[in-house]
């Protein structure tokens, strides 16, 4: 229709009237204020609206956890590590202290051995050669009194000569046996030194030769236990991040049953708590009930895997020692410690220069 042109009227026009008329009515009063069925709609709207408004309030909690689940997971991540990092540090500083005491103290006992086995050699010496002087002086005064005894018979001899000749030749043929017999002591008592010195040195062969036998027995040296110490604090970190990383698993019966975990039966008493920690696959069987199976999440496997390839590598080092455990290395190290300080105390015992 153009602008300007008059409306022709198709006569139904009143009934479109009263159908917009009875239409307002159904939302509105004669009086313009809303009626109960508007009234609804508009409250229900607004309580939509007040519950997108809370659903979004949640959801951005929500964001905001997540975010700061985040930032925590990252920090605790960088803090374990860091944690890690010094207590290896802190056991290696440890370790080499250890290493350089006990260098020391193989050192100063080494010299302290030496010092003593020459302090007894020369001991020794000094008590030969004392004896061996009181001897002498033992002999010098039978001497000094045969000399005295020579002199009397001298002057005896000018009054008699045949006598004097007489105590002469006596007097000569005690000195002679004074002196075979001085010479006699001398040689015996030498003899005796000899006889004693060389029943040491083979004692001391043999200790040292069974010695020497039983450090061949043993396979274990410095660099392996220093390997089975080191393997046996990797085992104790990993046992011990394999703890904190397994799942905990209690059971309570209700009434006394049986049930089997992990193919081992286990027989449970009502109201009494069972629990066991894991780090790989586990299920549980009630027989004729169910059947549970818990599969740990990945920090603990790796944790498991970490622990039974430090255990593998402490099973290796201890069977290259010769050894069943860290106590049975600790305690053969320790032997073998004890039988290297005699050998060297042998050695310097066999070795020593006799007089």
């Amino acid at each position: 229709m153009a602008a300007g042109e008059a409306v022709a009227l198709s006569g139904d026009e009143p009934l479109l009237i009263e159908r917009i008329d009875a239409e307002y009515l159904r939302y509105f009063t004669a009086t313009g204020r809303p009626t109960g069925e508007w009234a609804a709609v508009t409250k229900r709207l607004a309580a939509a609206e007040e519950q997108v408004a809370h659903c979004a309030a949640a959801v951005a909690e929500v964001d905001d956890a997540v975010r700061r689940h985040a930032e925590l997971s990252v920090e605790v991540a960088g803090l374990a590590a860091q944690r890690e990092a010094n207590e290896v540090a802190a056991l290696t500083q440890r370790l080499k202290e250890a290493e350089v005491v006990a260098e020391a103290a193989r050192v100063a006992e080494a010299a302290s051995t030496a010092a003593l086995t020459e302090r007894r050699r020369l001991r020794a010496e000094l008590d030969e050669r004392a004896a061996t002087i009181t001897e002498l002086q033992a002999a010098l005064a039978v001497a000094d009194d045969e000399t005295a005894t020579a002199r009397e018979v001298h002057e005896a001899a000018e009054e008699a000569a045949e006598r004097a000749a007489a105590a002469a030749q006596e007097h000569e043929s005690r000195v002679e046996a004074a002196r075979a017999t001085l010479t006699r002591m001398t040689e015996r008592d030498e003899a005796d030194r000899l006889a004693t010195r060389l029943s040491k040195i083979d004692a001391g062969v043999r200790d040292l030769d069974v010695v020497t036998r039983e450090l061949a027995e043993i396979a274990l040296d410095d660099a392996g236990m220093r390997a089975i110490e080191a393997a046996a604090v990797a085992v104790e970190r990993a046992a011990g991040q394999a703890e904190l990383a397994s799942a905990r698993i209690e059971l309570v019966a209700v009434a006394d049953r049986e049930v089997r975990v992990d193919k081992a039966q286990v027989s449970l008493v009502a109201g009494q708590p069972w629990s066991v920690n894991t780090t790989a696959d586990t299920e549980i069987d009630v027989p004729g009930v169910l059947t549970v199976r818990v599969v740990p999440g990945t920090p603990a496997a790796q944790t498991q895997a970490r622990l039974d390839e430090a255990q593998t590598a402490l099973s290796a080092s201890l069977a290259a020692a010769g050894v069943d455990g860290v106590d049975a290395a600790r305690a053969l190290d320790i032997r073998r410690r004890e039988l290297l300080s005699s050998r060297e105390r042998l050695r310097a015992t066999t070795a020593a220069p006799h007089r």
